[in-house]
């Protein structure tokens, strides 16, 4: 062991001796570099403003003329003349405060060395709106009173980050020059090369020995995000302050807090100098940097204070005005993508609802880019579909608050806000709410739930159920009160309602809906406010095997049970009560079939010990499944002609191939004919039409025969 440490000894020794200090290869500027960034700009008359701007930052000189890997945007003297001829606040370099001259010119520097082609060709995720983002050295430090600590907390944001467009950006988002120009105004143009936020490229790629520099013809202000532009923004304080007050929420940021240094006190006085993050939770991303390309429509305040006291006298005052109206409200004014004034224009812009957003030209004061995405100021509210539609009594009357959370909870809204369809929608009260024993419980605020009723005891409805009931109320016509005619109209849950002396119902006949509003027109139909649900109907072997109510099915019953013996709890075996298929069933009075019993027309069972047994029993179920025929038909005779039972025969003794039989239904105006194989004909009696979640039910005068 001794041995062998003194040789590796030696043979150290010898390889130190033989070595050469490289470092300096390593380490030194490139001889065919003209030294770090800071020496060239400085070196370089066209940067001269831009030179005396860096000095004035503590640190930034050093930081830029030793070892790095840094990118510099550096803005021409030309440019600092044009910024200070234009900006408004400014006009020269000595007026500009250091903190705010400090965020501008960090903002030209990213943490990384980037070159054009790495700009232009950002790799497989070039698709990706934040790709086109880039971290600069550039940091704002914002702080905002907040009643919850009755104090000013600081916020934490991460570095600012710019945006480079390239001719991939500006093609896979279809922006034009146009848009362009729209948004970073006259004289800007989109270059060959790229452009970083409104300024273009003079030139790119010049190497340093600590990074690159590209040469832009714009100074580049630091834009705020979103959230920030809000609270500057005096236009939009009224909407900011209902925004805030309903969906803002803080976090201590114990990450952002430890990176100001210290362990989250820099000033090293003892006390930890937190940092909070700012969340709204309508709009994800309203106060991030990164992470989010979002686009804002933002009322001026004019336009916004009219709209919410208007809301306001509605209810009784805007602390009343229901979150189910002001989620909706808020979301409709906030997409998840950045669309540029062209898409915005020509109606291919859409909010978070997934509505399209109706803004024209005209109806725009200004659109400006921040820094996660475009703000339009609009000269109008931008209302959702949903307001707009036949639901949207719901989201402004204290008389519908019940549907409205219902409507919200549900996403149901989106169905009925569909600007193509044309509806009927019975819209429920609250008073029809309490009649079926519908209630909102909030005992848990994190988790409240719409409970039913049921045998004197509340359970937690699901969202199936609750569109059920609501697909229920809602007709697919659109019913003009003038022309509320009689007749069967399929509703938006598949099942069907009729009407009838202006009256309208489901399967349960004895309990009218009262029409408390007469309909009034909306953007895809008609709403009727009412004060009573339709009933949800149910699968037509519930209504057979209730004699006690429908007396009439009594014989026929009898027969069904006689090969269907689970018939009471699951009605028949071929009819699936989960499927969309629905059947019409011809249930022949107690009278026809006593009276087909004495003829011999109706198959009898042996005893099960009889050879016969099978052959009869398949006789009397393929007997039954002739009075149950596919599809819905009505005695309005809209559905009519030869239609397949349910009957069927096999093309073989071997096959497994069913061929179902047809059968003749004509007629309408209330009453149907049904003409069966042998030329008999049965007609519907006058306690027909029994909706079902299955069908319908009819009862016939006569058996029919094959």
């Amino acid at each position: 062991m001794k041995k062998t440490w003194i040789l590796s000894c030696i043979v150290i020794c010898v390889l130190n001796m033989g070595c050469v200090d490289t470092s300096k290869d390593i380490y030194n500027i490139p001889s065919n570099l003209d030294g770090e960034i800071y020496k060239q700009l400085s070196s370089d008359s066209r940067f001269s403003t831009f030179v005396a701007a860096i000095d004035k930052v503590q640190g930034l000189k050093e930081e830029l003329n030793t070892s790095g890997l840094y990118t510099v945007f550096a803005p021409t003297n030309e440019a600092f003349d044009t910024y200070f001829r234009t900006n408004g606040k400014y006009t020269s370099l000595d007026e500009i405060p250091n903190e705010e001259l400090t965020k501008i010119v960090k903002f030209h520097v990213l943490k990384w060395m980037i070159f054009s082609y790495q700009f232009i060709n950002p790799g497989a995720t070039k698709n990706v709106y934040d790709v086109y983002k880039y971290a600069t050295r550039s940091n704002v430090k914002y702080s905002e009173y907040v009643e919850l600590y009755k104090r000013n907390i600081s916020l934490y944001y991460e570095n600012k980050y710019i945006q480079v467009y390239t001719p991939n950006y500006f093609s896979t988002f279809a922006v034009t020059n146009a848009d362009y120009q729209q948004v970073f105004g006259e004289g800007s143009s989109i270059s060959g090369k790229f452009n970083v936020l409104g300024a273009s490229v003079l030139q790119s790629d010049i190497a340093s020995g600590n990074g690159v520099i590209h040469i832009i013809d714009r100074v580049l202000d630091v834009p705020t995000n979103i959230a920030q532009e809000l609270d500057k923004t005096d236009e939009y304080s009224s909407y900011n302050a209902l925004l805030k007050k309903r969906y803002a929420t803080y976090t201590f940021d114990l990450t952002g807090t430890r990176l100001q240094g210290n362990y989250g006190d820099p000033n090293n006085d003892g006390i930890l100098d937190s940092l909070f993050r700012r969340n709204y939770s309508i709009v994800p991303g309203l106060d991030y940097e990164k992470g989010y390309a979002l686009t804002a429509y933002i009322p001026t305040k004019s336009a916004f204070e009219k709209y919410i006291n208007n809301l306001a006298t509605i209810f009784g005052s805007e602390q009343l005005i229901p979150t189910y109206t002001t989620d909706l409200l808020f979301k409709s004014h906030f997409s998840t993508s950045t669309y540029w004034p062209s898409k915005v224009q020509n109606g291919l812009a859409f909010n978070m609802l997934f509505n399209s957003v109706d803004l024209k030209p005209e109806d725009i004061n200004s659109v400006k880019m921040l820094s996660n995405g475009l703000l339009y100021q609009t000269k109008q509210v931008v209302e959702p579909d949903a307001f707009k539609s036949v639901c949207a009594p719901a989201f402004f009357s204290p008389t519908y608050s019940l549907l409205g959370r219902l409507l919200y909870v549900s996403g149901y809204f989106n169905a009925l806000s569909q600007k193509l369809a044309h509806y009927s929608f019975f819209a429920p009260t609250d008073e029809a709410f309490a009649r079926i024993g519908i209630v909102y419980n909030v005992a848990d605020p994190l988790k409240p739930v719409f409970q039913i009723r049921e045998n004197g005891v509340y359970r937690n409805m699901n969202v199936t159920e609750m569109e059920s009931l609501l697909g229920n109320n809602t007709i697919l016509s659109s019913l003009d009160p003038s022309s509320f005619a009689d007749g069967f109209y399929e509703t938006l849950n598949g099942n069907m309602l009729q009407i009838k002396d202006g009256k309208y119902f489901g399967a349960e006949r004895d309990s009218m809906p009262t029409i408390t509003i007469p309909g009034v027109p909306k953007s895809n139909g008609y709403v009727y406010g009412v004060n009573q649900f339709i009933s949800l109907a149910k699968g037509s072997f519930t209504y057979i095997i209730n004699t006690t109510t429908t007396p009439e099915y009594a014989e026929f019953l009898k027969i069904i049970q006689s090969v269907y013996p689970s018939f009471a709890s699951s009605g028949f075996s071929f009819i699936n009560q989960n499927s969309d298929l629905k059947y019409t069933i011809l249930i022949p009075s107690n009278e026809a079939i006593v009276n087909a019993m004495a003829e011999g027309k109706i198959p009898v069972l042996p005893a099960t010990t009889d050879p016969t047994y099978a052959a009869q029993k398949e006789k009397l179920i393929q007997f039954i499944r002739y009075h149950v025929i596919q599809g819905r038909s009505m005695t309005d005779g809209k559905v009519v002609g030869n239609i397949l039972t349910t009957h069927y025969i096999k093309s073989s003794p071997t096959s497994t191939k069913e061929i179902y039989i047809p059968i003749n239904v004509a007629g309408g105006n209330g009453t149907l004919t049904i003409t069966d194989a042998l030329g008999s004909v049965a007609t519907t009696q006058s306690n027909s039409d029994r909706i079902c979640k299955d069908g319908v039910i009819h009862i016939i005068d006569k058996v029919l025969q094959y």
